[in-house]
């Protein structure tokens, strides 16, 4: 990201949608439509740990608030398998309680982590 920091208004014309999906991602995030545009825009790369979580979160809701219950639990599911992988091979075995308690709960709900999970999908072709 450039290190320029200095803020610019600007004047835009969007379609209504548009506008109305930025005044509901803003509400449901906190940000100002301005840190919207800039994060969607610049694919900011934060280094602090925090910074790098509140982006995912952030992203978490923007790509599901249209999602009816049972598409949001598939994602998450999804979401939850790449990231036990993904911890499986950094050796954190000390969240194996926190997985098994989330492929509990999903499985209350009739969910699979396994029917989502695209890794092993990816590599059986």
């Amino acid at each position: 990201m450039n290190n320029n920091l200095s803020l610019e208004n600007i004047e835009i014309t969007v379609l209504n949608d548009t506008r109305c999906s930025i005044e509901q991602i803003c509400k449901l995030t906190g940000m100002t439509s301005g840190e919207l545009i800039d994060r969607l825009v610049l694919k900011w790369e934060p280094r602090d740990p925090m910074c790098a979580a509140q982006l995912i979160l952030d992203s978490i809701v923007i790509y599901t608030r249209k999602m009816n219950d049972e598409q949001f639990d598939k994602t998450i599911a999804v979401v939850f398998n790449v990231l036990k992988e993904c911890l499986k091979k950094d050796g954190l075995k000390s969240l194996r309680g926190i997985f098994e308690q989330f492929e509990t709960a999903l499985g209350a709900k009739n969910i699979s982590a396994d029917d989502y999970d695209i890794l092993k999908k990816v590599f059986q072709k």
